[in-house]
């Protein structure tokens, strides 16, 4: 869905291959006892994260108009004690 410009939520398809396999059945195996599951992606800081790579490299490719998703290590940590 992301591909094509779509929305990307719970119902999305997920890739297929043995990695994306072991972790949905470790989401499975906590939502089945209660658990809340939260997919954390574009993590950074000050250090690591995609714009650590693009300062490096010196240029940022890609289409002007696209979406980049990105998530800081403090906000990620609140989203999981909010989540407790």
């Amino acid at each position: 869905a992301e591909d094509a410009g779509g929305v990307v939520d719970e119902t999305s398809p997920v890739a297929d291959s043995p990695r994306t396999a072991v972790l949905l059945e470790a989401e499975q195996l906590v939502r089945s006892a209660g658990g809340t599951v939260l997919r954390l992606a574009g993590l950074y800081d000050t250090r690591r994260g995609a714009h650590a790579y693009w300062l490096k490299a010196g240029v940022v490719r890609g289409e002007p108009e696209g979406v980049l998703n990105l998530l800081h290590y403090e906000d990620a940590a609140g989203a999981v004690l909010a989540a407790l």
